[in-house]
Order: C-alpha cells, then sequence, then structure tokens
C-alpha cells in the first residue's frame, strides 16, 4: 500500500530526512491565511490562527508552526494540521499529519499548502490555511575589498568584506583565516578575525593569503581569498 506521505516532499519523522524535489516552483514565499470556515460564528465558536516564523523559508529549514493565538470561549480541545505539496498533490490527506497547537518541521524545495482545523469543547470546529514556498538554497557571495586598494605597505592594512551578499536573507557572519606562506602550509583551523572588516599590520617581507568565510541567515556559506606581500 502506497504511504500516504510518498512524493508529498516532507521530511520523513522517523529518519529526520529531507525529501528533495526537482523542477520545483521558484518565486517570493508566501504567507496567506485563509478565511475561518468553521461550523460556528466567530463570536461563539472557535477561531482559527495561524502564525509561522522564518519565512520566506528555504528547502531544509526548520520552520516553527505555531497556532496558540486561536481562540475559542468554550477552551480549545484539539488541534489538527493538515499538508498538502501544491505540486504533487491535489488535496489534503484525509488524516491529520501533525496535532498538538505548535510543531516545527522542514520542507522540500516545493510550494505547499497548510490547513489547521480546531475543534472547542463544544465540538464547533473552524479552520485556517497558509500557503508558502520552501525555495531552493541559494548560497551567499564572498567578496573581499582592500582599502585603499593600494595602500601603503609600511602601515596597517584594511580589508572589507561588506560587499559581501545574500541573495536570499542577511550575511549573519564574517570569519577571517590568515596564513603567513613562510611558515604555514595552510590556514588554521580557526578564524584569525571576526567582523566585516578589520585593520592589522603584517610583517614586512612575507607573503599572505587572507580567507574571508561569510555566512547567511539561512546558514548558507561561501568563501574567497586574496593573496598579497608586505
Amino acid at each position: 500500500m502506497k504511504d500516504d506521505n510518498e512524493d508529498s516532499g516532507l521530511v520523513d519523522d522517523s529518519t529526520r530526512r529531507t525529501v528533495l524535489k526537482t523542477g520545483a516552483a521558484a518565486g517570493i514565499g508566501m504567507l496567506s491565511v485563509g478565511a475561518s470556515t468553521g461550523s460556528a460564528a466567530a463570536s461563539s465558536g472557535p477561531t482559527a490562527v495561524i502564525n509561522a516564523d522564518s519565512l520566506p523559508a528555504e528547502q531544509g529549514d526548520e520552520i516553527t508552526f505555531d497556532a496558540s493565538e486561536s481562540s475559542a470561549p468554550a477552551g480549545i480541545q484539539s488541534y489538527e494540521w493538515y499538508v498538502r505539496n501544491n505540486e504533487t498533490q491535489d488535496d489534503f490527506l484525509s488524516s491529520p499529519w501533525k496535532t498538538g497547537a505548535t510543531f516545527t518541521e522542514s520542507f522540500a524545495d516545493s510550494p505547499f499548502s497548510l490547513k489547521l482545523v480546531v475543534t472547542d469543547n463544544d465540538g464547533n470546529t473552524d479552520s485556517t490555511r497558509l500557503d508558502f514556498i520552501a525555495h531552493q538554497k541559494v548560497t551567499p557571495t564572498a567578496r573581499i575589498t582592500r582599502l585603499p586598494e593600494a595602500p601603503d605597505n609600511s602601515g596597517p592594512i584594511t580589508f572589507s568584506g561588506r560587499l559581501s551578499a545574500a541573495p536570499r536573507g542577511t550575511i549573519e557572519s564574517y570569519e577571517w583565516y590568515v596564513r603567513n606562506h613562510e611558515h604555514q602550509d595552510d590556514y588554521l583551523s580557526s578564524p584569525w578575525k571576526t567582523g566585516p572588516t578589520f585593520v592589522e599590520q603584517f610583517a614586512d617581507d612575507n607573503t599572505f593569503s587572507l580567507k574571508l568565510v561569510v555566512t547567511d541567515s539561512h546558514g548558507n556559506t561561501s568563501a574567497t581569498e586574496t593573496t598579497f606581500t608586505v
């Protein structure tokens, strides 16, 4: 029998492995909450509300979905979550995918719809829907700028990574690694400096390599390096 979650593009709960798909849709992440469709009016029955962090997201990013702002005068008895991969499924599965007020999950590179159904203690229900896209990962671009470009090597030299860019998100960290060609075969394993810029005076008559590693807000990294002689 075919598993209901097959081809859904979801992470397998037993292995926490992200199932990646090809030919996925591109575009901007969407947050769309549909109208309430409950069996009772909002004034007397429950009201379903979905909040989500980390949107727009990339494939493999963990997203926390939170229904705790849902309300009901009679109190909420249950939260049921239904998911649909809009590339491979025509409708939501008949059984809840998750239960409880909150859950955290990562998704493949596809557009998804998530439906929340809340039931109050009187048996009334309300539902709402959230549509979003888990994008393909896009790596940032690391760039080193020497300020000024042709400085006097007898004094301190300034290097900047501020022209590094993240196509989706922001640059969260800058790590600088240095290697003296006279004494080192490779870079040290730990960063020599951190931050978008630094100023340093180097020993005369030596050749150095400088590597910059940037990390964006999705955890993607990129590196570049430059070599200079003082």
